[in-house]
């Protein structure tokens, strides 16, 4: 995918849920796969009449995946955040979603480039 301006570098620390998704052709539209994962994050404020008041925020982020490395780049997400690691992507600015708590990122890496910056990454801390 091809960026103007800036990228938003996201550290995902925890995921919530992982949903792979096949692509599907909806009123003509195709739809490519993906797997979209849900992360949460707290937001503090402070309220007048209730003191400082904590609203969690659920961010999920899609990531484009061709379909047949889908069933691999999801065992391999699961195994990765599983141990404990943290994943970098890279991202657009986050949209709002399907609820006032939702937000929405769409990565501008595939999954097959988050593999390889993996693989890359670990050889290097060999």
């Amino acid at each position: 995918m091809k960026t103007s301006g800036f990228l938003i570098s996201y550290t995902i620390t925890n995921i919530t849920s992982i949903r792979p998704i096949s692509s599907i052709e909806k009123d003509g539209i195709l739809y490519p796969s993906s797997v979209k994962f849900r992360s949460s994050l707290f937001e503090t404020r402070d309220d007048e009449e209730l003191g400082q008041v904590e609203r969690e925020v659920h961010v999920e982020f899609i990531i484009p995946c061709p379909h047949e490395d889908l069933k691999q780049f999801n065992v391999w997400l699961r195994h990765y955040m599983g141990k404990g690691n943290t994943l970098t992507i890279k991202g657009t600015f986050p949209i709002s979603g399907s609820s006032k708590t939702m937000l929405v990122v769409l990565s501008h890496q595939t999954a097959t480039e988050i593999l390889e910056n993996a693989k890359t990454k670990n050889k290097n801390q060999s």
